[in-house]
Formats: C-alpha cells, structure tokens, sequence
C-alpha cells in the first residue's frame, strides 16, 4: 500500500499541477520548489505518481541541483527551522549539534546523516525521480534559461528560502558527498 507520509511527508512521486501551461512538476526539496509552486500557484493542491498514472498533455519536469550547494542549503534550513520543528528530536541527538565551530560543525552533520537521511530534505535527488515520468531535467544553477529552452516560458523565478550561509569544501566535506551523494552527482554532471 502506498505511504503518503513516507520521507517526511514527500515521497517518490509527489507532484504539483498548473492547468494554465499544462505543468506538472515533480519537486525535490531544497530545489526551487517552493519558488515554482509559488510562481505557478500550485499550493497546496498535489498529487502522488502513484494515485493518479494519467499524466497525459502535461510537461513533465523537476529540477536538479548541484548536491554541494544542495547540502549547505538543507543543513541551513535544517538549522533554522527543523531545531524546533518536525525533526528536531532526531537532530538534538546527533553528535554534530553541541559544537561551536561552524565549518567542524558542517563537517560532523555529514558524516552523522551518512546512515541515515531522516528528513527529505537530505534525501537523495535520485530518491524523488527514480521511476518517475520525467520528460524535461531543469538545472537549478541556470533555471530561468532552462524554463524558456526547454519548456517554453519565459519567467523571472525569485528565491524563496535563501539562504546566505556557505562553507568550504573541505576533504571531509568532498569525501562525505561524494559517497552520500554519487548517483545524484552524475545526475547532475548529465544536465548540467
């Protein structure tokens, strides 16, 4: 039976619909999807792959990102919002929590999710695709040229939940994205 709470409430399959340009977009936290849905107005009305398979006359998309920008921009919102929210409980506990030092501390958070990606905004991107119906890979580094060429609209997106936090990336950073995170790397690097 199908699990609409499955990965936080985000689980494979779960798109949004905009009647007007006949989209349906099929969206990965921490990728512009709140952005799209705004700009589109499709909150909060979605649907799940799994629900509904007649998909017929709509442009199929979602958008990718580069899994370091990704990460930095997860762990800051994890930080900001999921401290008090949803799953805060499971954060308080990892090792990572109770140090000072930012960059140590970004580190430490990769290497405690490595078992385990508790919240979908950590999950992998393949996680949200894979056995998905997707006709158009938008890239999120150039979204707006990507909108216009491949699905024909022109838009100007704005950003919602920016966040201007980065950190470098270190060995310990490259090591633990890479291995997290290798199959959403070559996604990438294939539209990018």
């Amino acid at each position: 039976m199908f699990d609409k709470t499955a990965n936080g409430g985000h689980p494979n399959g779960m798109y949004w619909l905009n009647h007007q340009h006949k989209l349906c977009f099929f969206g990965i936290p921490k990728n512009a999807s709140t952005s799209i849905r705004n700009l589109f107005g499709m909150n909060p009305h979605h649907g799940y792959l799994q629900e509904r398979k007649d998909l017929s006359g709509y442009k199929k998309f979602t958008v990718l990102r580069d899994p370091y920008s990704r990460i930095m921009s997860s762990y800051n919102e994890m930080l900001k919002l999921r401290t008090d929210t949803g799953t805060a409980d499971i954060t308080r506990k990892l090792p990572f929590f109770n140090i000072q030092d930012k960059q140590k501390r970004f580190e430490q958070y990769l290497i405690d999710i490595e078992e385990n990606l508790y919240d979908p905004h950590i999950q992998t991107q393949l996680y949200f695709v894979v056995d998905v119906p997707i006709e158009q890979y938008l890239v999120f580094e150039r979204i707006n040229d990507d909108f216009k060429s491949k699905l024909g609209i022109n838009i100007n997106l704005p950003q919602h939940n920016s966040s201007k936090l980065k950190y470098k990336v270190t060995d310990v950073v490259k090591e633990q994205v890479e291995k997290i995170y290798a199959k959403d790397l070559k996604l990438h690097n294939m539209y990018k």
